[in-house]
């Protein structure tokens, strides 16, 4: 969608160019006619009918979580910014000033070049496992909130389709020793970390041992002194 885009901007910006050099240069037998009510009446059907489908499409495209759904949403609203400009051109083409007309295509080009370039961008950010922010840092506050961690060194998230898969790295505090109760631990962060964040499927949470651990095991009697 991204590419499909920003060609029709690279398109309308050529058109816009070769039409505004023609109203510099003042030939006005290769002038087109002056845009008339029809085109401005066009202008504020397009305004309404995109705005609607803009804001029915973005309210689908968030709760599906779908990236193509949300590209479609900014690809109507991209309509009508543009549309809001070709109404400031068609009525100084009709008031005498045909040289708005052609700048007006520009700045419509380069606002579709600009959308077609964010959602390219997008699109490759999640073919390249590009992480989101709002989703570790949500990731990171879900776990804190899980009783008997002490510390979350670290989050990752990667994107899969419309969900995320994300790993979460935690210390227990002092009083969670033995290797039975990191996995309850790792289970309940786990539990915490997908009831919280509505967008991720799957977590891994990885249970690091620190320096009160290590002091508590190395407490613990072994085998030997248990036979003794």
């Amino acid at each position: 969608i991204g590419l499909l885009v920003g060609a029709a901007g690279f398109g309308l910006a050529f058109e816009s160019w070769q039409l505004l050099r023609q109203v510099l240069c003042a030939c006005s037998e290769n002038l087109p006619a002056s845009p008339g009510m029809l085109a401005l009446a066009a202008c504020l059907a397009s305004i309404v009918s995109k705005e609607a489908l803009y804001r029915a499409t973005d309210v689908v495209g968030r709760r599906l979580n779908s990236p193509v759904i949300i590209a479609n949403a900014k690809h109507h609203r991209s309509d009508v910014w543009s549309s809001v400009v070709a109404i400031v051109g068609v009525i100084g083409a009709r008031f005498g000033q045909p040289i708005l007309d052609p700048i007006a295509a520009l700045v419509v080009a380069g606002m579709v070049l600009k959308m077609g370039a964010g959602v390219a961008v997008d699109a490759l950010g999640q073919l390249t496992d590009t992480t989101d922010d709002a989703i570790v840092a949500a990731v990171k506050r879900a776990a804190r909130g899980v009783a008997s961690v002490a510390k979350v060194p670290g989050a990752r998230a990667r994107a899969a389709g419309s969900s995320w898969l994300v790993e979460v790295e935690v210390m227990p505090d002092m009083f969670v020793v033995s290797a039975s109760a990191m996995d309850h631990l790792a289970a309940r962060v786990q539990r915490a970390v997908l009831d919280a964040v509505a967008d991720v499927k799957e977590c891994l949470v990885r249970v690091h041992t620190g320096a009160f651990q290590r002091h508590a095991a190395d407490q613990l009697p072994t085998p030997r002194d248990i036979d003794r």
